[in-house]
């Protein structure tokens, strides 16, 4: 079931947490890779595009990769590169230019 976050609410979840110890670690640490699995799951569509749209510019901030595990196509097809698995497998990878 999706949760719908008004934007202020929104705002203030992800203020905690990135402002939780294990996550301002990590920032600082200026990792080479963050992964973010089904970053959107329990989001309503405008909440899901403003989480996507601060991890893209965290990325392009901060220069780390940014790896994203989605079953939301239309957050997928945002993405730089898209490697599609099924039952464990991989049956594409193709990288493209994304709309962020």
């Amino acid at each position: 079931m999706a949760h719908a976050l008004r934007p202020a609410v929104l705002a203030a979840t992800l203020a905690l947490v990135f402002a939780a110890p294990p996550a301002q670690a990590a920032l600082r640490a200026r990792p080479a890779l963050l992964l973010a699995d089904k970053p959107t799951g329990n989001l309503e569509t405008r909440s899901a595009d403003s989480l996507f749209a601060l991890l893209r510019r965290l990325h392009a901030e901060r220069g780390f990769a940014l790896m994203v595990v989605t079953h939301d196509a239309r957050l997928a097809d945002r993405c730089d590169r898209i490697i599609e698995l099924v039952d464990g497998r991989i049956v594409s990878d193709a990288a493209r230019l994304a709309a962020a």
